[in-house]
């Protein structure tokens, strides 16, 4: 019997202490169908906050055993599991009324026509895109709806903190009892887990957690499309010097139709790749309602920040950032609306998740901890400037970053070109990323050793340093706007004072225009105006203009004489 890996390990602890007693596995169609609905860990960043460089006083609360937890709220709030086979939904009940009141759990594929609530920063229906899953809470633009595959727990969710309008297109359905033998076990695990850490065993304390959280996830397995087939490249009889060279090429022929890929191993082997039938069977509906209920609990407290007003930064899994002064609020909120204290270190509480590491190798209370600096630059990649108060009073600073896809070493190692410390060059190299820059991390800096493996599946030692490119499109976005906005302000001040300038010299022109023409010039038009005026028919004039015409002809004797200096004369011309 092959060795068992921890979650098939825990799997089977579970199978054999009742937790899946009465339950039907699914495969096939159905099991893919379930596949729909099943949604893993949760991570978003507020777009309010993305790519920028927060100040204030931030908290980072983390859930206690999520799914452990989950497994329980399910048994104890939602009365258990479903037990016996499912059901398609006939044409007639293909509504809410049925679903709600006639079965024990469903999956079904609705279509969402109105979203009626929006949650303030983190929404909560999920919308496949083509290669990410995003987070809405609108329809898209073009007026579309929304087609979605969810389970009943993620159905009343949408319903309850975004007051969704659907129909129900097609499902399943599970009408049997409930087993509620996975919460008490989950909890007996996480009880033994308290006591080996009272107990200062710390090993058996981590093999306790790793056995609750992997107790759901043999139930969601998928099955590889593919295996592998070892080939012999040299029969007996050739290796007893007789000529045979059509082996492997006679079995390669032979599952021509199911051979993916095939690479040589050494020299009498080949490695093949073929596809195979899919025969697996799974509880993928188990799975679906635990990650669906751990969702839930972080769904309350995320739509009671949303209606209370306050700030949620960012999310990841079973923990988030909020204002360090929102927690009291938040936690009197959450026990009057739910009956149980928020905050906590049981199952389904919420605890500090920040980590702080004191020069004497002692830990720092984590609820004496808050960030003062945050850069959300995106999705598993952020930085908190930590700062605690020590027991004795004394003020201590820290940090706590992650990058995804980078090594901690490659990481430090590249902010040495931002700070004279530790700690100012990893700062800048945030601060960088929140500025729009792309920084280059190298994955196995100076003294890191890479390992590389040939055909041959010999290992060697390389000396060649990889690096990858990190960025914030959020940030660079945003930087650039701002750019193009101040390029915008520019020219327009640019033009204003282009304008200006045009006027006044326009100004200045009609000016010595005016006052440089001579003498006999300003007769000659003003005789010639005088002129034109008396060929004119006084009767077709207009008032106006036959006022005009007097008060040309009455000024036509003196305008040789004409003082530009002195006074002009006024008159009234509508009196006229």
């Amino acid at each position: 019997m092959p060795p068992l890996l921890l979650a098939s390990y825990a799997n089977r602890y579970m199978g054999h202490n009742g937790s899946f007693d009465g339950m039907y596995e699914l495969s096939g169609e159905l099991r893919a169908y379930q596949g729909q609905a099943v949604a893993g860990g949760r991570v978003y960043v507020s777009p309010r906050a993305e790519g920028k460089h927060l100040q204030g006083k931030f908290a980072y609360l983390d859930a206690v055993s999520l799914y452990p937890s989950a497994i329980l709220y399910v048994c104890e709030q939602l009365g258990g599991y479903p037990t016996g086979p499912c059901e398609m939904l006939a044409p007639e009940q293909l509504n809410y009324d049925f679903l709600r009141t006639q079965t024990t759990e469903y999956t079904v594929t609705i279509e969402i026509t109105a979203i009626g609530k929006k949650q303030r920063d983190i929404p909560f229906i999920k919308v496949n895109l083509k290669d990410s899953i995003d987070y809405v809470n609108d329809l898209p633009d073009d007026g579309k709806s929304i087609k979605a595959t969810v389970d009943r727990v993620t159905l009343e969710d949408w319903i309850e903190f975004h007051q969704i309008t659907f129909t129900v297109l097609q499902g399943m359905f599970w009408s049997g009892p409930r087993n509620t033998t996975f919460g008490n076990i989950q909890r007996k695990i996480f009880d033994g887990r308290l006591a080996a850490k009272k107990a200062g065993e710390v090993a058996r304390a981590g093999i306790y957690k790793l056995i609750g959280n992997s107790a759901y996830g043999k139930t969601i397995q998928k099955t590889s499309p593919t295996d592998k087939l070892m080939i012999e490249c040299i029969s007996t009889r050739e290796r007893d010097h007789e000529q045979s060279e059509t082996n492997y090429r006679l079995t390669l022929y032979n599952n021509l139709h199911l051979i993916k890929s095939f690479r040589f191993v050494g020299e009498h082997q080949i490695e093949a790749t073929r596809y195979k039938v899919d025969q697996g069977y799974t509880l993928a509906h188990i799975g679906s309602q635990v990650l669906a209920a751990s969702k839930r609990l972080m769904n309350r407290v995320f739509n009671l920040a949303s209606d209370m007003g306050f700030n949620l930064y960012y999310t990841d899994t079973d923990s988030f950032v909020c204002d360090h002064g929102a927690v009291p609020h938040l936690a009197a909120a959450f026990a009057v609306r739910y009956g149980f204290p928020l905050l906590g270190k049981d199952m389904m509480q919420f605890h500090s998740d920040f980590t702080f590491k004191l020069p004497n190798g002692k830990s720092l209370d984590a609820e004496r901890v808050y960030s003062t600096d945050f850069w959300p630059i995106g999705k598993k990649l952020y930085c908190h400037a930590l700062e605690g108060e020590t027991e004795e009073g004394e003020l201590v600073k820290s940090k706590q970053f992650k990058c995804k896809g980078c090594t901690h070493e490659g990481l430090l190692y590249k902010s040495r070109e931002y700070g004279d410390t530790e700690d100012e060059g990893v700062f800048g190299l945030y601060m960088n990323l929140s500025m729009g820059k792309t920084i280059e991390v190298p994955l196995n800096p100076p003294g890191q050793t890479r390992f590389v493996y040939d055909k041959d599946n010999r290992v060697s030692t390389h000396g060649k340093i990889f690096y990858r490119n990190i960025r914030s499109k959020a940030a660079q976005a945003r930087v650039a706007a701002e750019q193009k906005a101040a390029v915008a302000d520019r020219s327009m001040d640019t033009c204003c004072q282009q304008v200006e300038l045009e006027e006044e010299e326009e100004e200045e022109e009609e000016e010595d225009v005016f006052y440089d023409l001579p003498d006999s010039t300003r007769d000659s038009w003003r005789s010639s105006a005088a002129a034109m005026m008396m060929t004119m028919d006084s009767k077709s004039l207009s008032p106006r203009l036959q006022a005009s015409q007097t008060l040309v002809e009455s000024s036509q004797g003196s305008v040789g004489s004409c003082d530009l200096g002195s006074e002009p004369q006024q008159f009234d011309v509508d009196a006229v």
